[in-house]
This record gives C-alpha cells, sequence and structure tokens, in this order.
C-alpha cells in the first residue's frame, strides 16, 4: 500500500504537522522535509545551494563537531536522531550534516564504499553532495537505546520495549544456534555486568528454537533401546 493511501485505497493528503520546514541562511530557500520519512542517511542541507542548514561548529575544519539527539530535536522536532559529517570513502570531501541514529555519535561506525561487515548491526546508504556516489555507513555495534529498540542476532527482527527479547549467554550461544537451525546474522552488541556477550533472540527465534528442541528430544526419546525392545516385545 502506498503510504499516502488509507486501508480503503483512498488518498490522504498529508497534513502541514507532517513536514517541517528550514529556511537556508545562505540563500533563503525554503527546504520542506517529511518527518514521517525515513531520514538515516540523508543529508538536511539546502537543495538550492548545499549549505547545510543547521549552525556548523568547526573548531577544526577538517573534524567538524557533530551535534547530539538532545539539539537535533530541539532543532528540527526530529526525535531519536543525531547528525554527523562523515567523510565521503570516493572523493574524501565532508558530507555536512547526515542523519545518525540516536547513539551513532558513541558507537563506532566507519564509511566505506560498500558495506564491508556482513554482520554489521546497522548500515545507512549516503549519496555524496560531492561527487554524487553513493557510500555506506555502518555500525558493528547497536546504534539505538537498548532499553527501547533491539535487534534480534538471529534474525535482524527489530521490536521495541514492549516486545519481550531473550537473551542467550555466549557459552549458550551454539546449543541456541543449532536448535534454531541457523546461525546468528549479526555482531553482538550487549554485554553482561561481567563484560561477557550477550545474544538478543527475539520471541519468534525463541519459540522456534524451544520447538525444535523439544522435537529432537522426542526423537531421541523415540529412538532409545528401552522404546526398542518395548516395540519387539509387541
Amino acid at each position: 500500500m502506498n503510504p499516502d493511501e488509507n486501508p480503503s485505497g483512498e488518498t490522504v493528503r498529508p497534513s502541514d504537522k507532517d513536514f517541517m520546514s528550514i529556511r537556508c541562511d545562505s540563500c533563503g530557500t525554503r527546504n520542506n522535509f517529511r518527518r514521517l520519512d525515513p531520514l538515516f542517511g540523508k543529508a538536511l542541507v539546502c537543495s538550492a545551494c548545499s549549505a547545510p542548514l543547521v549552525p556548523i561548529h568547526e573548531p577544526d575544519p577538517r573534524c567538524p563537531m557533530p551535534i547530539e539527539p538532545s539539539e537535533v530535536s530541539a532543532l528540527f522536532g526530529l526525535e531519536h536522531c543525531s547528525i554527523e559529517h562523515p567523510r565521503c570513502p570516493w572523493c574524501q570531501k565532508i558530507n555536512y550534516c547526515i542523519v545518525f541514529p540516536e547513539r551513532g555519535l558513541e558507537v563506532g561506525w566507519y564509511a566505506n564504499r560498500e558495506q564491508e561487515n556482513p554482520k554489521a548491526n546497522f548500515v545507512i546508504e549516503v549519496e555524496c553532495v560531492h561527487c554524487c556516489k553513493q557510500f555506506v555507513v555502518e555500525w558493528d555495534g547497536w546504534p539505538f537505546p537498548i532499553e527501547r529498540l533491539k535487534r534480534c542476532n538471529f534474525c535482524s527482527g527489530v521490536g521495541f520495549e514492549d516486545v519481550q527479547f531473550g537473551t542467550i549467554p555466549e557459552e549458550n550461544r551454539r546449543h541456541f544456534e543449532y536448535d534454531l537451525g541457523q546461525t546468528s546474522k549479526t555482531m553482538p552488541y550487549l554485554k553482561d555486568e561481567n563484560g561477557a556477550w550477550l545474544w538478543i533472540a527475539c520471541p519468534t527465534c525463541l519459540k522456534t528454537a524451544a520447538k525444535n528442541h523439544r522435537s529432537q528430544c522426542a526423537f531421541v526419546e523415540g529412538q532409545s533401546p528401552n522404546k526398542r525392545t518395548e516395540s519387539n516385545e509387541e
């Protein structure tokens, strides 16, 4: 279904509150952004002159200061976002005001021409405003608050705080993967109080692993010597 249609198929006209409008201080152009659109990887720069739409603090021109989530919320009304200025790996020029996840500044990230870690927990695509080539920003860790948003390490499913995810200690991971029938898809991003990795599993993966484990136990029990003897006596 088109996001601008309701369940009956009728077109719904977005209201003014669905948009934010930012005036460029450099050329005066008004730039409209739809709040409902996924903005991760988008450059909050002027569509006419490519100037950043927020003041950039550059104590070192080679390393402009990022913008924390609280400031992003005050400036744009965007929640759970931060802003960073990654350098394009193709042309080596800075791309200002790229929207990052909420913890994207504190969790280690890196920019590459193509995704390098197939088990990265989060990846965004960025189009360089200078050379127009696509590059990616990767996070091996999870760039969102774990108490608000989680990602399953085994199926990459995402759930909010009201979804009951489980944790698998590192020493039990291989047993869980055997019961689940697949290995992890992403790297672990949560540790226990002793610093050991914990693997996050969503309700669906937990149920699948438990069901498979019961089936395997039933099969083994059915193949036990006692069962075979009872069958022969009959």
